[in-house]
């Protein structure tokens, strides 16, 4: 090493003189190790060092490669890297590489290892927390001369569990009921996992007489606890820790620690429990058991100076009382017990260090004033009643504290029969003396206890001694001489016996083919009882003999009597016949002497049929072959009622059956009541099925009873063409499937058949209509709302071809089917509604909806929505005609002081003038020779044109008084007319305002009576018609409206409320409107024009807006008008 340091001191050194030789001179230099040449160096270069005038620039050093690969290492393991060769290519540059060094997981713990500028990478790699596997970058930084370059390389570090180490633990000594020295397995650190899991411990422990691997918890303890999470045991050793003999006794404990990844260590040390020697016992004064005294003293043997504790109970809890040494040896130590009972005495002793013994067991005392119990009796041996012994054994109970039980046979308990001890009476039994033959001896017990205390003198058993059998077995009869049976006897019976001692007990019966043999059935016992059926196999062809004996309680037994016998013969009478049927079968509505069919057994000759149950009034008889064949045919039976029918059959030998009921044949010719059936409903939607049908039960009065119902269906009442009969079974209610026709009518026919065959009379419903399609033909004509309150509607009402309109109804909402503002109301009969007093929204879009329901409950609904508007809103003037003729206030002919003009600040009025003799008057009506004249109109007064020379005529200086010229956006005229009959097929101008040449064409609402339609013409050829009016005739009212808008150059005509309109344009008003002409009423300048107008009209409204459709249909107001004030 000190060669190595004073190298590196060389080099130094020639280092700096190099440095100082650049200095002196200017000159680069090689500057190599100690020793080496220094030569200048020249061309101006110094390797990778561009040297350009004073300037040099500088690469970054060179740094060799520490792993292209991962270095995969353990948790816990040691690396070191290879030596890194840092350098400059920069000749004649002294280079002092500095290194440097940082990871991204502090638990790889690399640092860097340079000496004398030779740099290692050495890591400690610690354990990380967790069981993964886990990686840590390690970067290296160079530096030469303020230049630094960085290498990397990635340490895999795969996780590799750490053991938990535990301190060993040190033995200890401790005596009972002092605690040992807290057990702490962490009491530093090297037991901790040194990955950083969590240790949890364990303690288990074994003694003698204790398996290795016991849990600590169950240490006989004063005190324990075990800390799992810190390894600390605490342990006061309880007196039962200790020996009974005094000697010491070793606890050889375990404590592990484990952490999650199972990996573990532990520790084991003992504890030895230390002992004095126990208490011996000696006496008790008095003695137990005593009668006396519940304060006995105790005496007995301690150590020297040792005191003495008294305890009722193994672990020495329940504490008496205390003594010393002298006492206890002595005259004993005073004790206090509880009376009448016995008391377990432990005692645990104490030197002068306080040391105990274990807790010992001294004695038992017993205290006892009280007598035993009575004894109780079990049981004889024999048992009584006996017909052998007269000295039995008597078995019985007694009390814990009894001794001896003594038996008398007197109730004072002086005359003895025996005694023995407890075990010999709860045993087999105390032997008596001899007692009474073939009577009842009475068997009194009283009981002893160690105190000589006794029992009261009790009963025990009357003991019966019987040997004297009962009386014969007489009368025993079989009651029959033949039986088919081959599995049982017949009924057996006998007279009773009696039994003079004991008492009867039961009966025995046996079976043989001799009297008094069993060998067919053994004895067996039936009980007491005088008959019985028993049991058995029996051959065919033998007889065989019943015997009886009778048996008492004491087991004597009787002479046996025996039956007269009885012989099986499985050929004897033949077997009672059975029924099939009847031909024909019952009931039946045609035959009252019907065949009755059957079976019979194989001895069977003759069947005989007969009318009652004791079968002797006979009904005809016939042979076996008749019976099972074609059938016995009986006598005339009732009609319409029901016959009872017997049979017996009879063999070769005349043996009969007996007599049984073959069947109850009824005769029933009588058809079922009709009953009424009802389809429920008018109209049904079901084209696959019935409505539920329904019918009341019908009544059989022949007797057979109803049978079953059936039902058709058909297209008239009684028919079964759509839905044949079928039988519903014995039901009032069903629904038919089918195939139905919408809009047809159907019937539903029931009839009855009863269980004979008679079928009643068929009824039907009063028939249903299938409907399954919803109304049509509902239609909302027109609707019109007015923002000042009023909504009115009009419509076409639903049609329904199958089972016609119920109801009709309409809503009035802010969406489409509400009904907010307008609630469902019935409208059934109607075509149209006005409802008012609404609270109404200008330009804010309302919804009519109606809906019309079926009388087979199907709904169709439509809606219609509008905008509300406000016809008072721009209105200029409407003229309802309903002034005198010589009115001529000029004041009733303007709105606001402005003639025919609307004023912003007061609603519009009704406004008109018919009087021509008024220079005022701002109306000419016609010329000098003719004027309209007035009659009652449309909605009050109208005017009526000849169609010759009467016209209406404003008398203005310029149009614009009436807003029609110039105006914006637009403007629209309605009013209402009636053509007169006599000129219907002639054109005819209404309105107009046209010059009489063509230099303004203007503009004209007329009648083109080649099509029957009204038209409204712009300029000479821009003419837009309203459709053909459907069925137009004479003398009837017709609304038009005409409109202009000078915005879209859009116009058109509404006629009752449909609408037609062109786009042809542009046509501004301005250029085409003729604003010098007049305006006239029934008549145009323009000769070319068509003629005068010949009708009726009334409420011409004028508006300087276009009107909206809705609007327009509230003027028609389903052909009513409507005038102001809106």
């Amino acid at each position: 090493m000190e060669n190595i340091r004073r190298e590196l001191l060389d080099k130094r050194g020639a280092v700096l003189n190099c440095l100082l030789l650049l200095l002196i001179t200017g000159v680069f230099y090689s500057c190599g190790q100690a020793g080496d040449a220094v030569k200048p160096k020249d061309n101006g270069r110094f390797g990778s060092t561009t040297v350009t005038d004073d300037t040099v620039t500088a690469t970054p050093p060179s740094f060799t490669t520490i792993s292209s690969t991962a270095i995969a290492k353990n948790e816990g393991e040691n690396y070191t890297s290879s030596i890194l060769a840092c350098t400059t290519n920069e000749s004649g540059i002294i280079a002092f590489p500095s290194f440097t060094l940082t990871q991204t997981n502090s638990y790889a713990g690399c640092i860097i290892q340079n000496v004398a500028n030779v740099a290692k990478v050495i890591c400690d790699i610690d354990y990380a927390p967790g069981h993964d596997q886990w990686k840590s970058t390690v970067f290296v930084h160079c530096s030469i001369n303020d230049l630094t370059t960085t290498q990397s390389f990635l340490l895999d570090i795969a996780d590799t569990n750490q053991l938990p180490v535990l301190d060993a633990i040190g033995n200890q000594s401790v005596y009972v009921e002092n605690a040992i020295s807290p057990i702490d397995a962490a009491d530093t650190s090297d037991d901790l996992d040194l990955d950083a899991e969590i240790i949890t411990y364990t303690c288990t422990y074994a003694t003698s007489g204790t398996a290795a691997g016991t849990a600590c918890s169950s240490l006989p303890s004063d005190t324990y606890s075990f800390n799992t999470d810190s390894g600390v045991l605490v342990w006061t050793p309880s007196l039962a820790a200790g020996t009974a003999d005094g000697s010491d006794v070793d606890y050889d404990f375990t404590i592990t620690g484990s952490d999650p990844a199972a990996g573990s260590d532990t520790e084991g040390f003992t504890v030895t429990i230390q002992n004095i020697a126990p208490p011996t016992y000696t006496s008790t004064a008095p003695e137990s058991p005593s009668t006396a005294s519940s304060n006995p003293k105790i005496t007995g043997t301690v150590g020297s100076n040792n005191n003495i504790y008294f305890y009722t109970d193994p672990s020495c809890l329940n504490y008496i009382t205390s003594g010393n040494e002298a006492d206890f040896e002595g005259s004993g130590i005073t004790l206090s017990v509880n009376t009448n009972s016995t008391t377990s005495i432990y005692a645990v002793a104490q030197d002068t260090s306080g040391h105990k013994s274990a807790c010992t067991y001294m004695t038992d005392y017993t205290h006892d004033n009280l007598s035993p119990d009575d004894p109780t009796f079990v049981a004889t041996n024999p048992a009584s009643p006996s017909n052998s012994s007269v000295t039995p054994k008597v078995i019985g109970n007694s009390s814990l504290d009894t001794v001896t039980v003594d038996l008398y046979s007197d109730a004072s308990c002086t005359a003895s029969l025996g005694s023995g001890s407890k075990a010999d009476f709860e045993g087999t039994g105390i032997t008596t003396s001899t007692l009474t033959g073939n009577g009842s001896s009475a068997i009194y017990g009283r009981s002893t206890d160690n105190a000589s205390l006794t029992s009261n003198c009790v009963l025990l058993v009357n003991y019966v001694h019987d040997d004297i059998d009962p009386t014969d077995v007489t009368g025993v009869l079989d009651e029959v001489d033949f039986t088919t049976a081959t599995g049982n006897t017949p009924n057996i019976a006998w007279n009773a016996s009696t039994d003079s001692g004991s008492g009867l007990s039961h009966y025995q019966i046996s079976v043989g083919t001799t009297p008094g043999n069993n060998g067919t059935i053994d004895w067996t016992n039936v009980g007491n009882v005088t008959s019985t059926i028993r049991p058995g196999t029996f051959a065919d062809n033998t007889t065989y003999y019943a015997n009886v004996r009778a048996i008492d309680y004491a087991g004597n037994i009787s002479v046996v009597g025996s039956s007269d016998g009885w012989t099986v013969d499985t050929t004897g009478a033949p077997s009672d016949p059975t029924f099939v049927s009847t031909d024909p079968a019952s009931p039946s509505n045609s035959d009252q002497t019907p065949a009755v069919i059957g079976g019979s057994s194989s001895d069977t000759t003759t069947v005989t049929l007969y009318s009652d149950s004791s079968c002797t009034a006979s009904l005809g008889s016939g042979t076996k072959a008749e019976f099972e064949g074609a059938g016995i045919t009986t006598s005339t039976l009732s009609a319409n009622a029901q016959s009872p029918i017997y049979a017996k059959a009879v063999d070769a030998s005349s043996r009969e059956s007996g007599c049984v009921l073959m069947t109850n044949y009824r005769h029933d010719n009588t058809a079922p009541s009709t009953t009424t059936i009802a389809d429920n409903t008018v109209y049904n939607m079901s084209l696959s099925a019935t409505p539920t049908l329904n019918w009341s039960a019908a009544t059989d009065t022949g007797g057979s009873g109803v049978s079953y119902y059936e039902v058709s269906v058909g297209t008239t009442a009684g028919t079964s063409g759509t839905v044949d009969w079928v039988s519903v079974g014995n039901t009032t209610n069903t629904i038919q499937g089918g195939t139905f026709v919408n809009g047809q009518t159907y019937y539903a026919n029931i009839r009855v058949t009863d269980s004979a065959g008679n079928v009643s009379n068929v009824t039907s419903s009063d028939g249903w209509t299938i409907d399954t399609s919803s109304p049509t033909g509902l239609t909302i004509d027109s609707i019109a709302c007015l923002g000042t309150g009023t909504f009115s509607g009009s419509w076409t009402n639903g049609v329904d071809s199958e089972s016609g309109i119920d109801t009709t109804e309409y809503s009035i909402g802010t969406t489409d089917g509400d009904s907010d503002l307008v609630g469902w109301t019935d409208a059934s009969g109607s075509t149209s509604s006005s409802n008012t007093g609404l609270t109404l929204v200008t330009s804010t879009t309302y919804y009519f909806n109606m809906r019309t329901t079926n009388n087979a409950g199907l709904t169709s609904s439509t809606s219609l929505s509008a905008q509300c508007s406000d016809l008072n809103d721009q209105i200029s003037a409407f003229w309802t005609f309903n002034e005198t003729p010589d009115f001529d206030d000029l004041a009733d002919v303007t709105i606001g002081g402005n003639p025919y003009t609307l004023d912003a600040g007061a609603p519009p009025t009704a406004i008109i003038s018919q009087d021509s003799s008024s220079s005022n008057n701002p109306l000419q009506l016609g010329d000098s020779s003719s004027s309209p004249t007035i009659v009652n109109g449309k909605i009050s007064k109208a005017l009526v044109f000849d169609g010759a020379n009467d016209f209406l005529t404003p008398l203005f200086d310029d149009e614009s008084d009436l807003m029609w010229s110039g105006i914006t956006p637009g403007f629209t005229i309605s009013l209402w007319v009636k053509m007169d009959s006599a000129s219907v097929g002639t054109d005819q101008t209404i309105l107009s305002k046209r010059m009489s040449n063509s230099s303004q064409n203007g503009y004209l609402v007329g009648f083109d009576a080649s099509i029957n339609a009204f038209y409204f013409m712009l300029d000479s050829t821009d003419t837009i018609k309203s459709q053909i009016v459907s069925g137009f005739a004479a003398d009837t009212w017709y609304h038009i409206a005409v409109w202009y808008d000078d915005v879209n150059y859009r116009y058109g005509i509404a006629v009752n409320s449909s609408s037609s309109m062109t786009n042809e344009g542009p046509w501004p008003y301005s250029t085409y409107g003729a604003t010098a002409a007049e305006f006239q009423v029934g008549t145009s300048n323009r000769p070319s024009d068509p003629n005068d107008f010949h009708g009726t009209i009334d409420a011409i409204g004028f508006w300087q807006r276009v009107l909206s459709d809705g609007e327009k249909t509230l003027l028609y107001s389903n052909g009513n008008g409507l005038e102001p004030p809106f």
